[in-house]
C-alpha cells in the first residue's frame, strides 16, 4: 500500500503497547491544542493499519483494494505524534489528520525512536524503558537494537544501565536533578545505601561526573561507606 493521508477518527487509533513516551507535559500538550484550533494540524501524524472490518456482499476482489480497507471501519496504531494526537483528544477534536504507512515493528519502532530522541525534553528515563523493550524482543542483541534506534552501542549500554537503576535514580533524571552521566557513574557503587547517600548529596551540592568517579573510586577502596 502507498503512504496516503487522510481524516482518521480518533476512536480508531490506539497507542501502542509499549508506549515509548510516558512522561507527558500537560501544559505543553493544552498550547498544541491552542494552535491546532487556530491554525490547523500542520504535520500530520503518522499510523499503521493493524485490522479492519470486512461486510457481507463485498466481492473478494473489492477487499483487496486500498480504497475499500479505509472505507471501512480500519482501526491503527500510533506511529509517530502522540503529542498532537492527545491535543485533539483532550480539546474533543473528533477526526485527526494521518499518513498511514504500511509498517513491519523494527520500521514502527525506529521512526518512534526517532521522533522521541529529537525532542528536546528526552527523558533517559522513557528511552530506557523503551530500549528494554526493544532488547526483550532481540534476545539482548544490543548491535541490533542500535541499529532500530539508529544509535551508537555505547548509547543503547547506556539506557540499560538506566533501565536497571533504583527508582530514586530514575525519579532524579525524570526530575533533572542529577545528569545522566553523573547517575551513571554512581552506579559503580554497588550498596544501595552508600548509594542513595551520594545521590542525596548530589542533591544538595551537586557533582560532576569527574567527583562522582572519584566516590566512586573512594568506596571500592573502602574509605566511605556505612558498612
Amino acid at each position: 500500500m502507498e503512504n496516503i493521508t487522510i481524516e482518521i477518527p480518533l476512536q480508531q487509533i490506539q497507542l501502542p503497547p509499549h508506549n515509548m513516551r510516558k512522561t507527558i507535559d500537560r501544559d505543553k500538550i493544552f498550547e498544541l491544542l491552542s494552535d491546532i484550533k487556530e491554525n490547523g494540524l500542520i504535520n500530520p501524524i503518522t499510523v499503521r493499519p493493524i485490522a479492519y472490518c470486512s461486510a457481507d456482499g463485498d466481492s473478494e476482489e473489492y477487499k483487496t483494494t486500498d480504497s475499500y480497507r479505509h472505507q471501512r471501519e480500519m482501526h491503527y496504531e500510533l506511529v509517530a505524534g502522540q503529542c498532537r494526537y492527545l491535543a485533539h483528544q483532550f480539546g474533543g477534536i473528533a477526526n485527526i489528520k494521518a499518513t498511514v504507512r504500511d509498517l513491519t515493528d523494527d520500521e514502527a519502532f525506529s521512526i518512534m525512536t526517532s521522533e522521541n530522541l529529537a525532542r528536546v525534553d528526552v527523558d533517559p528515563v522513557d528511552d530506557a524503558t523503551h530500549v528494554l523493550h526493544l532488547m526483550t524482543k532481540k534476545n539482548g542483541d544490543v548491535g541490533a537494537v542500535a541499529k532500530i534506534v539508529k544509535r551508537s552501542r555505547d548509547w543503547v549500554e547506556a539506557r540499560i544501565i538506566v533501565a536497571q537503576m533504583d527508582d530514586d535514580f530514575k525519579a532524579a533524571l525524570q526530575a533533572r536533578k542529577i545528569p545522566l552521566g553523573v547517575a551513571i557513574a554512581l552506579q559503580g557503587i554497588e550498596d544501595a545505601l552508600d548509594r542513595k547517600a551520594i545521590l542525596e548529596m548530589a542533591y544538595t551540592q551537586g557533582i560532576s561526573i569527574f567527583m562522582a568517579n572519584y566516590y566512586v573510586a573512594q568506596w571500592k577502596a573502602g574509605l566511605f561507606g556505612h558498612a
